[in-house]
């Protein structure tokens, strides 16, 4: 069964108001993401995921929680 991934944007992002986008879309978009030690299939998932949409994670912040990272600056919309 295929699970899929969402985007939290914050209601100011320019691709807020659409209900799908497509991960090149967020090439330019700073992402969180979890250390590859708290979940390695999963963060080679998202890596592999971006590299194939063509672009790299490297300048997104690696976090420890990531439900209280976004919690720190909730959404209004998801």
């Amino acid at each position: 069964m295929a699970v899929p991934f969402v985007a939290v944007l914050p209601s100011t992002h320019p691709l807020a108001a659409q209900r799908a986008v497509r991960l090149a879309q967020l090439a330019d978009s700073p992402f969180v993401l979890l250390p590859r030690t708290a979940g390695p299939p999963l963060h080679d998932q998202i890596i592999g995921l971006c590299t194939a949409a063509g672009f790299t994670h490297d300048r997104n912040p690696l976090v420890a929680r990531l439900l209280s990272t976004i919690s720190q600056d909730p959404p209004d919309r998801f």
